[in-house]
């Protein structure tokens, strides 16, 4: 028993798949799994890749989460390569065979459900391991939510320093 950041991350073949067929679906997922493989911090591995997902662990949750970025980042500069959503969790872990088992691994396929493409969802002990201090404010989830329904309007917003701008698909 271990205890150990993982992260999911996931790519929506599904347009590739209705529009261009399996084989393109397929050559999407490939790339994506390349992808991923170079953009691996030392000391985190992928453990398993099924479907359009793949699932990255390793014992420094600071590598864990610039591999995400790292991966994230590579991902927008591809030429017509569907966004990728993805998660972040730290827990207890059992490794059996060569394979991971545990909560982190059944939260974060749950979790990345709700992350949109681009986004990076993290749970709360990701967020303590980052240095994230306590709950967040309900100011602060005020400018939050006034900024993403700009961007949701096609405004170019401001964001912690960074101006922003969605980009069409």
């Amino acid at each position: 028993l271990r205890e150990e950041p993982v992260a999911r991350t996931a790519v929506d073949v599904a347009h590739a798949l209705l529009t261009h067929g399996a084989l393109t679906a397929s050559e999407t997922v490939l790339r994506f799994v390349h992808l991923a493989r170079s953009c691996l911090e030392t000391g985190v591995v992928i453990v398993d890749s099924i479907g359009d997902a793949v699932f990255c662990a390793g014992e420094d949750t600071l590598a864990v989460v610039r591999t995400a970025l790292r991966l994230r980042d590579a991902i927008e500069r591809e030429s017509e390569f569907p966004r990728a959503s993805m998660a972040i969790h730290r827990g207890p872990l059992v490794e059996r065979e060569g394979r991971l088992f545990g909560v982190p691994i059944n939260l974060t396929a749950r979790l990345v459900a709700y992350a949109l493409g681009g986004q990076i969802l993290c749970t709360e002990p990701i967020a303590r391991a980052m240095g994230v201090p306590g709950p967040i404010k309900w100011s602060y989830m005020e400018r939050y939510i006034q900024a993403y329904k700009g961007l949701l309007r096609g405004e170019t917003v401001e964001w912690e320093g960074a101006r922003m701008r969605m980009r069409s698909s």
